[in-house]
């Protein structure tokens, strides 16, 4: 993680203490770390035989190890954490356990990151991975995470390279699912969710991911079938949102999606039928578009031109539906309204094919 980004005030945060070259001397007689916080404390609260909290010279040489590995001294405190690795440990969870219970995020990670650094299991990776996601939940409250996106991908690397070194790992599986689930990429949300099914053998984690895989179910089933649809795949299309049909099925988008896979198998009737039904749950202007389209196709084209009149009312530079009126308007050989459209189009987006259309429509225009 980039620390100098995400936790840049931490640089502040870390003081030293030199110690006395006639007095005895740990750490090799490299500085002590301290909060500054600390440092006030023990400023304003000294001990009575002048001696410094140890295990506030402990916190900081984690904060320091797991701040960036080439702050100065890091590489010291780390050697000489790892001397005790069982109880460094120890010691780190602990403290650990302090700041989740207080919400301190940043401090957290930073600990997980030391603890990871003296001992490195795949526990030790997943706690660290666990409060990276911490940190960026809380940068997306501010931002919708406009400013953090690297992070995402670290977090996200960071748990696909656990599942490459543990291929049985469940959390791993788990923690991507819900990531892909939380930027609505459904259909890899249950991938990792069915796939750490079937490797938990965790009752309680069992239950958790059932109902995950329900959550996701049906909008799988939906991106499914749009995908099934771009690629011309109409019937798979079909039984994929088949697969979700109920009460509980969004069904403005179901029939939009069985609409469109009709008017793609040229049952256009059918199509306008389910397209009819979508448009009664959603007036947004691709389902107009989409419904228009197939009005058209089944020789009902004034509807379709008091469709898209609809959409042009709510989108004035919806130039999807400039064209497909203004194509309409040609077919009826109301080549002035065509040709409004088509320049109302061109100035939204130029190309060579529609000036073309234009001048073909303005010469017809005048040749009336």
């Amino acid at each position: 993680m980039d620390s100098k980004k995400y936790l840049a005030d931490w640089y502040d945060e870390i003081g030293f203490l030199e110690q006395r070259e006639d007095g005895s001397q740990i750490l090799n007689g490299v500085p002590i770390p301290m909060l500054q916080s600390d440092i006030i404390e023990e400023i304003k609260h000294p001990d009575k035989d002048d001696r410094l909290d140890v295990g506030s010279i402990f916190t900081a040489m984690c904060i320091v190890v797991g701040l960036d590995e080439k702050f100065p001294y890091a590489q010291n405190y780390l050697t000489f954490l790892k001397r005790t690795e069982d109880d460094t440990v120890g010691a780190i969870q602990y403290r650990m356990v302090e700041a989740a219970e207080r919400g301190e995020v940043e401090r957290l990670y930073l600990l997980a990151k030391a603890k990871e650094a003296v001992r490195g299991n795949i526990d030790d990776r997943l706690e660290t991975t666990y409060a990276m996601e911490g940190i960026y939940n809380r940068r997306w409250k501010e931002d919708r995470g406009e400013s953090s996106d690297d992070l995402l991908k670290e977090i996200m690397d960071r748990y696909e390279k656990i599942i490459e070194d543990d291929p049985e790992n469940a959390d791993a599986h788990m923690s991507l699912g819900r990531i892909y689930q939380a930027r609505a990429f459904y259909i890899k949300a249950k991938f990792y969710y069915e796939k750490a099914l079937q490797l938990t053998s965790d009752p309680d984690l069992k239950d958790a991911l059932r109902e995950c895989i329900d959550d996701v179910h049906e909008p799988a089933a939906i991106d499914a079938a749009r995908t099934y649809l771009h690629y011309g795949r109409y019937e798979d299309a079909l039984k994929s949102i088949g697969e979700v049909e109920s009460q509980y099925a969004d069904p403005g988008a179901s029939n939009h999606i069985k609409g469109m896979a009709y008017y793609g198998m040229g049952a256009y009737d059918r199509a306008v039928e389910y397209l009819r039904e979508a448009v009664r749950h959603s007036r947004e202007a691709d389902v107009l578009n989409d419904y228009a389209i197939a009005l058209a196709a089944n020789e009902n084209e004034k509807e379709a031109i008091e469709t898209l009149a609809e959409v042009i009312e709510m989108e004035p530079e919806n130039r999807t539906a400039l064209m497909n009126r203004g194509i309409l308007y040609y077919r009826e050989k109301n080549y002035p309204a065509a040709l409004v459209d088509f320049e109302r189009a061109y100035r939204l987006v130029a190309s060579d094919e529609l000036w073309e259309l234009i001048e073909q429509t303005r010469k017809r225009s005048e040749d009336m």
